[in-house]
């Protein structure tokens, strides 16, 4: 294998320098084989000389006419993108070539931990940040890569028992794409709130057709009439499917003869997003800089993370940006890392966890004792610059290549479930920073945002075990979500909370308390801590605030309770989100509630929302609407609905609710957002101090 490698190289070189692929066709002096006899273009018997000169000749199998053409129209992808490093010859040179390598020569020689911007205290100049991030939000579009494959994940379609991509996943009730956009439209109104414009940011998703990718996430956004937004405003790209090797370099084939192929890798954005024209048209939407975010990381958005990190970026123009965080040892996670060559040359990249050993580096702690690594996390949470971007990609357009070799099942061409060990080249999207360098650290168009674990990373990766650890499944990002909400409520709203739930009773007995809440709620807790203020809440209790403008103030809660905003953000015009005092509010002063709450003797998927309850108290709000309430007690089961337009109001009278209705004056339960300083302050209208 190792001569055949070097042969390829060699051809692989030669192919990349060519000008057009007759010279490319040229170098290829294997015959096609005469059973063959279909009209061919260049390219396709550039494509099928290839699969000759790498000894794949088996793909040809079985040799009729519409599995050539299937063959041709999986490689088209290949031969094209690869084109820079010789196509389809160059892509399985390097294959060899990394496979063979037990150990990786690199420009850099030395790596070391770099400087960070720390972001971890919420002290004044993260205060700042934070309001440079919202100054940046008109200029600033976000990429979502959502075409990876998470075979780890096992996702399966109940009825078709199809395999499903990571984007369909439903948690917390919805899938983990509409989670994004929450997110995305929680800063859009934070924005509204303080500036009274409207925000509509361009979101572009990198798919692929691995698992109906892009087809399920096309049919995620119709099925949600695109998020109350305009269907012009998301741009979709797919990224290649690369051929599937097994370890003695052989192409594997799928049902039906087809190539095993899996996606490329997120490295495979840049390049594909500038052919597709995407960066041309942030640019044509007034965007410079852009938020690249992975769907599998619902924790990203929490509090200020994104905000001051996107700040730092666009105050000081840099030209890309890590948000990072401390790295839990072993973790299947990349680590950040200051790169310096023999040159003096600086820059800030990544190393893949599954690559530390090849760069003969250890995963040492950070102190004797201590769980975490010395180097920061690699969470692919990334900043950009549009214009710098396209140029470095001209010069590196498939950044931060490696192996993915993995234990796979998969359909062979018999139609029998087979597994395997299987490889494929990748490339790391957050490598692209290996082109900033500079002589002198200070002078590095990138940069590196430091800030709480907790709050900057969880992921879904892979589907839990009942023995295995939290970390990286589903329930324990949800741990994790739950960790941030018992953290706010305790020690930013002041209530009063049981003991929170070790692993091992989340596990056995389900989580100490439930709290989950809009992200339009703040999501900055500094301000979630001007609505609620101070409060009780018992064991195995559950609170959900589906609601933006909402004030709690000295809350009991022993049982469930859900207040739930038809319009949490805004009104509807014929299905487009118009951000606006139109919504759903709701004040409670000196509330008690008492349930018998959640059924904790049935089969609960908390994470899923899949929750039976003995008795809760729901507070629906429909549309533009009011519900007040002060000094009441709202026991066992209880559905309050408050009609549109209409402000209803609980009173206790000699031991009984009564409630009242009155028309809803506009302005009342709203807050108005104040920049004083460099804080974001909070103060009730006329209506709203009056009201009660």
């Amino acid at each position: 294998m190792i001569a055949d490698q070097e042969i390829f190289c060699v051809l692989a070189s030669k192919l990349s320098s060519c000008k057009n692929d007759q010279e490319r066709l040229s170098l290829l002096e294997k015959p096609i084989p005469e059973i063959i006899d279909l009209p061919l273009t260049v390219k396709d018997q550039l494509i099928l000389k290839s699969i000759l000169v790498i000894n794949q000749d088996h793909l040809f199998h079985p040799f009729d006419k519409n599995h050539i053409y299937n063959l041709l129209e999986d490689l088209y992808p290949v031969e094209s993108f690869y084109q820079s490093m010789g196509g389809i010859v160059g892509y399985h040179a390097m294959m060899l070539s990394l496979l063979s390598n037990s150990t990786l020569s690199h420009e850099y020689k030395n790596y070391e931990q770099p400087e960070d911007v720390n972001i971890a205290q919420e002290d004044s100049l993260t205060c700042k940040y934070i309001l440079e991030g919202l100054y940046a939000l008109p200029f600033l579009a976000e990429i979502y890569p959502v075409g990876g494959a998470a075979d780890r994940l096992q996702l399966m379609d109940t009825v078709t028992h199809s395999s499903l991509p990571a984007a369909k996943l439903e948690f917390c009730g919805r899938s983990l794409l509409e989670g994004l956009i929450r997110d995305l439209q929680a800063k859009e109104y934070l924005y509204f709130k303080l500036f009274d414009k409207q925000l509509i940011t361009p979101i572009a998703m990198m798919t692929s057709e691995e698992k109906n990718n892009h087809l399920h996430i096309l049919s995620i956004c119709e099925q949600n009439k695109w998020f109350g937004r305009s269907k012009d405003v998301f741009r979709f790209f797919q990224q290649p499917l690369v051929p599937a090797l097994n370890g003695k370099g052989k192409w594997l084939q799928a049902q039906n003869s087809r190539i095993l192929r899996k996606p490329g890798g997120h490295g495979m954005l840049w390049k594909t997003a500038i052919e597709q024209k995407i960066f041309a048209w942030f640019a044509s939407q007034g965007c410079t800089k852009i938020l690249i975010r992975q769907i599998n990381n619902p924790v990203a958005s929490v509090d200020y993370g994104l905000l001051a990190f996107c700040g730092i970026g666009y105050q000081k123009n840099k030209q890309f940006g890590f948000a990072s965080c401390l790295r839990l040892l072993e973790a299947a996670e990349g680590i950040n890392v200051l790169c310096i060559n023999e040159k003096k040359q600086y820059c800030i990249t990544n190393i893949e966890y599954c690559d530390l050993e090849r760069y003969q580096m250890k995963d040492l702690p950070l102190e004797k004792g201590s769980s975490y690594s010395r180097f920061f996390s690699n969470t692919n949470i990334l900043f950009a610059d549009i214009k710098a971007i396209e140029e470095v990609t001209k010069k590196c357009p498939i950044p931060g290549m490696l192996v993915n070799q993995k234990k796979t099942c998969f359909i062979n061409k018999e139609g029998h479930l087979e597994e395997c060990e299987i490889a494929r080249l990748e490339s790391m999207m957050q490598n692209i920073a290996e082109c900033f360098s500079a002589s002198q650290i200070d002078k590095l168009g990138s940069f590196l945002s430091y800030n709480l674990r907790h709050k900057t990373i969880s992921t879904v990766k892979k589907k839990s075990t009942k023995t295995g650890s939290l970390l990286e499944t589903p329930e324990g990002c949800f741990y994790d979500i739950l960790y941030n909400g018992y953290d706010l409520l305790k020690n930013r709203c002041d209530f009063s909370l049981p003991a929170f739930s070790s692993h091992q009773e989340y596990i056995t007995k389900g989580p100490s308390i439930l709290f989950q809440y809009h992200p339009a709620l703040g999501p900055l807790y500094t301000i979630i801590a001007q609505k609620i203020q101070s409060g009780h809440i018992t064991w195995g209790s559950e609170l959900r605030l589906e609601i933006a403008e909402v004030q709690l103030e000295n809350l009991y809660l022993d049982g469930v309770l859900h207040i739930i905003a038809e319009h949490v953000i805004g009104h509807y015009v014929e299905d487009r989100l118009v951000y606006s005092q139109q919504l759903g509010r709701c004040h409670l002063s000196n509330v008690r509630i008492k349930n018998q709450g959640i059924d904790r003797t049935s089969s609960n998927i908390y994470w899923k929302d899949q929750i039976s309850y003995h008795q809760k108290c729901t507070i629906i709000l429909k549309g533009n609407s009011y519900f007040i309430a002060e000094n009441v007690e709202l026991t066992e089961e209880m559905q309050i609905e408050v009609e549109d337009g209409v402000c209803l109001q609980a009173f206790q009278e000699k031991g009984q609710v009564i409630f009242q209705k009155r028309p809803l004056i506009p302005s009342e339960g709203i807050w108005d957002y104040k920049i004083e300083e460099d804080t974001i302050a909070l103060q009730k209208t006329g209506a709203f101090s009056e009201s009660l």
